[in-house]
């Protein structure tokens, strides 16, 4: 009875610990309003939190989450290419949409990626995005959401993932301009967490958000 109560004791302990992640995550989100540009340390902690997450069960690099054997296996398997592709047709629409009716949205998303991305270098810009799109995927996905689902249906759990993520890619800028990036971010952010549900492993949802990330920056390169 003793060891039980410890033990349970330590558990909890070390969900609050990652309550306390999850929370960083959050705080470092909400700043973007306040034009404090760090969000992008919200990664970070993500990938720590998740980190911290896998190794108290000793599977860091098992049968789950970050497990590159079974993404190629169910790659191999024709995944549901639906999803997979769903993030880039968003992407072509948006951009389609604000080529013909708002072309200072590229002017906002160049001043809003050219912190994190080397524009003048494809090589190093195509290892940025891989990183960023990995990073983001165990960070809001394979910890942040995967935390939520432990409090909330899956629905909800994803919703409030892609609140926070998308509030962590804001700009200041022209209110339409704003609202408009933000918007298309958010469906995204949601098919990227409904493709993680899907397949519980986050190379499935970096590829995804990959490949919607290299069309848009390729996009805007041809502007």
């Amino acid at each position: 009875m003793i060891y039980g109560h410890f033990f349970v004791k330590v558990g909890m302990e070390f969900r609050g610990i990652l309550l306390i992640f999850v929370s960083a995550m959050i705080v470092l989100s909400v700043l973007s309003l306040f034009e404090l540009s760090i969000a992008g340390i919200s990664i970070l902690v993500g990938v720590i939190g998740f980190i911290l997450y896998r190794s108290k069960r000793q599977d860091l690099f098992g049968s789950h989450e970050l497990s590159l054997p079974r993404f190629i296996i169910e790659f191999k398997m024709k995944p549901n290419w639906f999803w997979l592709v769903l993030p880039l047709i968003m992407n072509v629409l948006s951009l389609s949409i604000a080529a013909l009716f708002l072309p200072e949205f590229f002017t906002h998303l160049q001043e809003r990626t050219e912190v994190a991305l080397s524009f003048q270098v494809i090589f190093l810009l195509i290892i940025q995005l891989t990183v960023m799109a990995l990073g983001e995927e165990i960070a809001w996905r394979a910890f942040f959401q995967k935390q939520m689902s432990h409090f909330m249906p899956i629905a909800p759990a994803i919703l409030v993932t892609s609140i926070f993520f998308t509030l962590g890619h804001f700009a200041i800028g022209p209110t339409l301009i704003v609202g408009y990036d933000l918007v298309f971010i958010l469906i995204n952010s949601v098919l990227y967490g409904v493709i993680f549900h899907k397949t519980n492993n986050a190379w499935m949802s970096a590829l995804s958000h990959f490949v919607a990330n290299v069309f848009a920056v390729l996009f805007v390169l041809m502007i």
